[in-house]
């Protein structure tokens, strides 16, 4: 699913997590599982009204922008010890 200008992305990603069950129980093929595009497509959401959406993503994405954040924070500080470590220790 892609983010347009009715759904976010910030309300598509918990839509998508509430039905991961279902999404995974779509899965096809014998030695290597796979989710077929047709059967995501076919899937049916219970959709909010637009001005419910709208303030739900309001809400939610400062918490996403904070987890982009503190995420990208931690990845630097990662590759600092990494740097370190290999530094003083070999």
């Amino acid at each position: 699913m892609l983010e347009n200008e009715k759904l976010p992305t910030t309300f598509i990603y918990p839509m998508i997590c509430n039905r991961i069950n279902d999404i995974i129980g779509l899965q096809t093929g014998g030695a290597q599982q796979h989710i077929n595009k047709g059967n995501i497509e076919n899937l049916v959401f219970d959709m909010p009204p637009a001005d419910v959406i709208e303030k739900f993503s309001k809400i939610v994405k400062p918490m996403f922008n904070k987890i982009i954040l503190l995420t990208n924070e931690s990845l630097a500080l990662k590759k600092a010890k990494d740097i370190y470590l290999k530094k003083f220790f070999g």
